[in-house]
């Protein structure tokens, strides 16, 4: 499985969404993303994610790929792709059912909210490999 994380960056913060109760890893917080479809690239997806999670839409040029990381949970192994996105404004963010919450932050944040499994490593990784 692949997954794409995207990291919508504005003036130093992330956009993080928190996942809905009944979803895998719910009442955790996590970049937009998710699983590729079948024979979909890691930017297709991004750009299909960003529009169905927060329902804004982004041209593929607009999207950077940075690196795949390997990841084990408990629940399987998957390839993330990490992709990075730089605002100029904040856009208005319309979650879809998958989330239940949305908002800006910075490193220092994730050490008090809940993050899904791996995800503030995936964020340091982020962090040193952006652009």
């Amino acid at each position: 499985m692949e997954v794409a994380g995207c990291y919508l960056e504005h003036e130093g913060k992330i956009l993080f969404l928190l996942r809905a109760k009944d979803r895998l890893e719910g009442d955790c917080w996590g970049v937009p993303g998710g699983k590729l479809e079948k024979g979909e690239e890691p930017l297709d997806a991004a750009v299909r994610e960003l529009h169905e999670e927060i329902g804004v839409e982004f041209k593929r040029e607009a999207i950077l790929y940075l690196l795949p990381l390997y990841v084990k949970k408990p629940f399987g192994e998957f390839v993330f792709h990490l992709l990075q996105v730089r605002l100029t404004e904040v856009p208005l963010i319309r979650l879809n059912d998958e989330h239940t919450a949305a908002c800006w932050l910075e490193e220092k944040d994730l050490d008090i909210l809940p993050m899904v499994l791996g995800g503030k490593e995936a964020y340091l990784i982020y962090l040193q490999n952006k652009r």
